[in-house]
């Protein structure tokens, strides 16, 4: 009984969407028209790459500076970073590539005692390089004065928005390269109603990891920044975009 219970009901589901489906009629010609009165349209997407290379580091060195006066060690850590920035100046970098973030201050107790023995100041030095020269300068501070470390580096191409105007229009050259071969060779005429474009994120390849180690370990002879000068290399980045246009197909 349950059995056809549901057959019926299979039954009246096919018949209820006969019903809903709308009736064509009419001669072939007629039909014929019918079908091609709607809107027909195709989408085009293209890409491109363009490889460049960063030509700019953003180099952090950390000044710290610690007295048993909080005064003085404020004004010693303002007297290091004045010396430093000097040194970079003469060394060819310019002041405005060199900025100094706030300083922060840290008591330093002692094992007994509620009040502090010492006092540390630490600061910032943000300095902007474009040759590997001004950035062995910079990485030489770091090892010759015990009150700055590196921090990071963080590498920048200069020229980041000319490139990705660039792949950006590389790509939609590509697309209404291959909408004229549509055009031409099918006899349709496609007419751009809409498009997009992906986010452009520049990809970037790390060629050579081991130059912040080689800071790090603070090796500032002759020889040691020569192997630095044959291997240091700024990073490879690789431009992408993505374009879609949608076309209305017509006939000519």
């Amino acid at each position: 009984m349950l059995r056809i219970w549901f057959v019926l009901i299979a039954i009246s589901l096919v018949s209820m969407a006969a019903n809903a489906a709308p009736e064509l009629r009419g001669n072939p010609q007629e039909l014929e028209q019918y079908l091609q009165s709607g809107t027909r349209t195709v989408s085009i997407r293209k890409t491109a790459t363009e490889t460049a290379y960063t030509d700019r580091a953003r180099i952090s060195l950390v000044v710290t500076t610690r007295d048993r006066l909080l005064a003085e060690a404020i004004r010693m850590n303002q007297e290091k970073r004045r010396s430093t920035i000097r040194d970079f100046v003469d060394g060819g970098i310019s002041i405005d590539e060199i900025r100094s973030s706030k300083f922060s201050t840290s008591p330093q107790f002692g094992w007994f005692g509620s009040k502090p023995n010492s006092f540390e100041v630490v600061n910032t030095i943000i300095v902007t390089v474009e040759s590997e020269k001004q950035f062995q300068l910079v990485a030489a501070m770091a090892d010759q004065h015990k009150e700055i470390s590196f921090s990071r580096t963080e590498f920048e191409h200069s020229l980041k928005e000319e490139f990705e105007k660039k792949v950006r229009q590389q790509a939609m050259d590509h697309v209404m390269e291959e909408r004229g071969f549509y055009e031409s060779r099918l006899d349709l005429v496609l007419k751009p109603v809409a498009f997009s474009t992906s986010e452009i994120r520049p990809e970037r390849m790390r060629r050579q990891p081991v130059l912040e180690q080689m800071v790090l370990t603070a090796r500032s002879t002759e020889a040691d920044a020569g192997q630095i000068a044959d291997v240091a290399g700024f990073d490879e980045v690789k431009y992408m975009a993505s374009v879609v246009v949608v076309f209305e197909v017509t006939t000519r």
